[in-house]
């Protein structure tokens, strides 16, 4: 018998910053479903095309992306990518993405609108949903998306396992996100971070060694890149981020 895939691994979209034509990079992103709309949840640093702390461009180059190709998965089609291509300035060059309300550029988080999808049935997350697992330093997280432009088995994404190298309940260096210990590459940036256990056994937020009848998987927050080549540490934006960002972009549009 051939057992089904993994939900979380036909979560993750493939995207690629683009200048006109040319494609200047790849990364991961993944959707994100609320109140009937859609948007793409990536870097920022991805839709810009800038380093997030230099703000130098991160192509060669010199050159920043003015669009992005999205290649995701919906539940009726799960074996088939979807092609989307998207704008990323309006007509008075503004950038379409939204940032985090508070924090704005220092989170290198955004979500992009993408209302061509807005209620059809998109693969993604629900970082509204509450976690059920404790998630300390030690525990072992994955990081699931395209490293080095890897795709698995034409639409799947890969999982990279790191461990969570700070105390989630603090916030790292006064920004809503924390240090995770893993080999990552380039390809990775924007990609979902979850707590998965197969077997259903995991520490309750509780504190408490829990059984479940099927598997668990908690969304976590998104990768955005190691903090130094020199170093495996990389940075996860809270799932507290993507909530915040969407739930003020509602507001704000009525």
């Amino acid at each position: 018998m051939v057992r089904p895939v993994l939900a979380p691994s036909v979560k993750s979209a493939y995207v690629e910053p683009q200048f006109k034509d040319t494609t200047l990079a790849s990364a991961t992103g993944f959707m994100v479903k609320r109140e009937g709309k859609v948007f793409l949840i990536t870097n920022r640093h991805v839709v810009r095309g800038r380093h997030q702390d230099t703000d130098q461009p991160l192509a060669a180059h010199g050159g920043v992306p003015n669009s992005i190709r999205i290649l995701f998965l919906l539940e009726s089609q799960f074996n088939l990518w979807q092609e989307l291509f998207e704008p990323l300035y309006d007509e008075n060059e503004e950038p379409l993405w939204i940032e985090h309300p508070r924090y704005r550029g220092k989170v290198d988080v955004i979500a992009l609108p993408l209302p061509q999808l807005d209620g059809k049935d998109v693969l993604g997350y629900d970082p509204w949903v509450e976690p059920v697992a404790l998630i300390d330093p030690c525990e072992r997280l994955s990081i699931i998306g395209f490293p080095l432009g890897i795709i698995s088995y034409t639409t799947l994404g890969i999982w990279v396992q790191g461990f969570v190298a700070t105390q989630t309940q603090v916030n790292h260096g006064g920004l809503p996100c924390f240090l995770i210990d893993s080999r990552t590459r380039h390809g990775q940036s924007g990609a979902p971070v979850i707590f998965y256990s197969g077997n259903g056994n995991y520490t309750s937020v509780l504190g408490m060694k829990t059984m479940s009848a099927g598997s668990v998987c908690d969304f976590v927050g998104v990768y955005s890149g190691r903090i130094s080549k020199d170093s495996d540490l990389g940075t996860v934006w809270k799932a507290e981020v993507v909530r915040e960002i969407i739930d003020a972009s509602l507001a704000r549009s009525g």
